[in-house]
């Protein structure tokens, strides 16, 4: 009897995450830090997301932002979901969306104008580059709901 075991069969995956960021690339308005920093300036009104994990925006956020991790963003955006957040009532309001290095924010935003949000920014780069540029930050943001 043969006692060499064959592995499991792995079903084969079409698409990469760089193929899913690419294409949200495609559809969603980057900016740069810098650019941030102009249209934020320009657009007082906006909500500015922090996507990142909760550990993660405890070492410091742009001013002013929320935090929504990216995990549950699609959950708050929904007008019918229990978890829903008021802020994101209104789907043309102006939103810059930040992570750790834009993947995340990207996808997240991508996904917002799936839902129907008109008016969505993605910070390419992220907080990394925002910290790299001399962006403000708030070294302890307000706690978050997210904890």
């Amino acid at each position: 009897m043969d006692s060499t075991v064959d592995p499991p069969t792995q079903k084969r995956r079409t698409r990469s995450l760089a193929s899913l960021v690419e294409e949200a690339a495609a559809e969603v308005e980057e900016l740069n830090p810098v650019e941030c920093q102009r249209w934020l300036a320009a657009h007082p009104e906006a909500l500015v997301i922090d996507l990142r994990e909760p550990s993660e925006y405890r070492e410091g956020a742009l001013p002013a932002a929320v935090h929504i991790p990216r995990g549950v963003l699609e959950c708050a955006a929904d007008l019918e979901h229990p978890d829903r957040d008021p802020r994101l009532a209104d789907a043309d309001r102006p939103l810059l969306l930040y992570c750790r290095t834009g993947v995340r924010s990207v996808l997240a935003a991508h996904a917002l104008q799936r839902m129907g949000f008109t008016r969505v920014v993605s910070m390419a780069g992220g907080f990394t580059d925002w910290k790299l540029v001399g962006g403000e930050i708030d070294e302890t943001p307000p706690p978050s709901p997210f904890a």
